[in-house]
């Protein structure tokens, strides 16, 4: 079951950065609409900046490491964690989907010109956020990971403040909705 975990993980991390790069590709971070307004990010945002990589090659590194130990995860825990990061791989999809150009980093601290009021985004403020939480949440379900769980705890900080920040940007422009 851990060289299951193990591939399944490699995969759910693979389509994460697919996803973020196809973002990237479609939607170029300065565009024909010239520099967003930005807004003062918080000291965990912009820790992130550094810590993502480090974070997600240390997250790699345990799963590759899983075959090792002596003890694997049952089927219902790996069945379990692959539908929630399954899960949040779809909400992440809808999310890009539904910003398109209005899509930037938490730790670049850019505003959208208009609020995005569609897909994921009638239901939840930060459904990106949500989503990459969801991701790492199945993931360490899915391989009983400390590591990875920690890593859960360490992006839900940064999310908090990353959502707090934004939302004050936010409010202080009180930015209109878009049409859907």
């Amino acid at each position: 079951m851990s060289w299951l975990t193990l591939a399944s993980g490699a995969l759910i991390l693979w389509a994460q950065l697919w996803l973020y790069r196809r973002q990237g590709r479609r939607f170029p971070a300065r565009d024909a609409g010239g520099e967003r307004q930005t807004y003062a990010v918080t000291l965990p945002t912009r820790l992130f900046r550094v810590m993502k990589f480090p974070l997600g090659a240390a997250v790699i590194v345990h799963l590759a490491l899983l075959p090792l130990e002596p003890t694997s995860p049952s089927w219902q825990r790996w069945l379990l964690g692959g539908i929630v990061a399954l899960s949040g791989l779809v909400v992440l999809d809808r999310s890009f989907l539904a910003l398109g150009k209005h899509f930037a980093p938490c730790d670049r601290g850019a505003l959208p010109r208009e609020r995005v009021r569609n897909g994921p985004y009638r239901l939840l403020k930060h459904p990106i956020y949500v989503a990459n939480l969801l991701i790492f949440g199945g993931m360490a379900v899915q391989s009983c990971s400390w590591l990875i769980a920690i890593s859960w705890v360490i992006l839900a900080v940064i999310y908090f403040f990353s959502a707090r920040d934004e939302n004050r940007a936010l409010r202080a422009l009180d930015l209109k909705p878009l049409s859907s």
